[in-house]
């Protein structure tokens, strides 16, 4: 797991540092483009490239901030019936310049803490499943998951997103008083069970879906929002039939953050209750255990424009749940 850690968060580093330099890009090329000057042969006058483009873009208001950064200004119709429809209800954004409407892109998410074991049931061989007092137990489960999403901005203020991809849980399950050996009974009676401490290292792998909703607002270049969303995920064993994991997720986000030069950053916090059920046998050792976890834990990210279309999203957790999140997207 230290191994894996180690590989997320370098891989966060580079994330940071591409959106680093994707701000210092495009603050360089703001300052070319106020510094450029036009020379207008009719009449000897002369107009810097920027006031051409507030030309150009005459009737739009865009006093930046997370909906309306000049940025994000469409420079050429979009063809794309979708664009021409979304969002809906336009005229609430009175003129500003808005964000392309759909967008697809590749997200990778990593996440590790500890869980709360809320029932564990287990039984040695030919013994009947029995219940584990769970009350000095605990549960450390690391979960990676890589896939693509979509959004849609429905209306300005209101942003449409969904994903599937493939999901990878690593589970460190530790139970006291559980039964570890069977000593057989020579004459009448019971065998004898001999418990002790029992730890069980399971991984499990399969698809995953997600659906959420993202509430957006701002003032000048200051927003808030709110994301709100759902996951499931139906796991099997990795190597071996050993058993399943049904996984369960809802997360509710609030950010806050400011907007400039095409950048965005953002101070938030994450609340999230997740639910996982493994069940299955190894080694003629049969379990059943349930954990989840709710609480919320501070999160900080960044988002950059590299280009017209393409974007770049990076974030991270800390605290009791560690985390990082990529995303690399084509708005459209």
């Amino acid at each position: 797991m230290k191994k894996t850690v180690s590989i997320f968060y370098r891989l966060f580093s580079i994330g940071f540092i591409i959106a680093i330099a994707s701000l210092v890009t495009n603050t360089a090329t703001a300052q070319e483009h106020k510094s450029t000057i036009a020379v207008s042969l009719e009449d000897g006058t002369k107009k810097t490239d920027h006031e051409n483009t507030e030309t150009e873009t005459a009737g739009k208001k865009t006093g930046g901030g997370f909906l309306d950064d000049p940025s994000m200004i469409e420079k050429k119709p979009n063809p794309l019936s979708l664009n021409k429809t979304f969002p809906l209800w336009k005229s609430i954004a009175k003129g500003r310049a808005l964000p392309r409407p759909v967008s697809m892109g590749l997200v990778t998410y990593w996440q590790s803490q500890d869980y709360d074991i809320v029932s564990a049931t287990v039984g040695l061989g030919s013994l009947p499943p029995k219940d584990v007092n769970v009350s000095n137990t605990n549960a450390k489960i690391d979960t990676k998951s890589m896939g693509v999403k979509g959004g849609l901005w429905l209306f300005p203020f209101l942003n449409l997103h969904a994903g599937i991809g493939y999901s990878r849980t690593d589970s460190d399950i530790f139970l006291r008083d559980a039964p570890i050996s069977v000593i057989p009974n020579p004459g009448p009676g019971e065998p004898t069970v001999i418990t002790g401490d029992r730890l069980l290292e399971l991984t499990f792998d399969g698809p995953y879906t997600t659906v959420g909703v993202t509430a957006v607002g701002g003032w000048n270049r200051w927003f808030g929002s709110l994301t709100l969303s759902y996951a499931y995920a139906r796991l099997d064993a990795s190597k071996g039939d050993i058993g399943t994991c049904d996984f369960t997720s809802v997360i509710a986000m609030p950010k806050f953050g400011y907007a400039f030069k095409g950048t965005s950053l953002w101070i938030g916090a994450s609340w999230i209750d997740e639910k996982l059920h493994q069940e299955g046998s190894i080694d003629g050792f049969s379990y059943d255990v349930r954990v989840e976890r709710t609480d919320w834990t501070p999160a900080v990210g960044m988002h950059a424009l590299l280009g017209e279309h393409w974007e770049f999203t990076v974030e991270g957790g800390f605290g009791d749940r560690t985390s990082a999140m990529f995303n690399l997207g084509y708005r459209f």
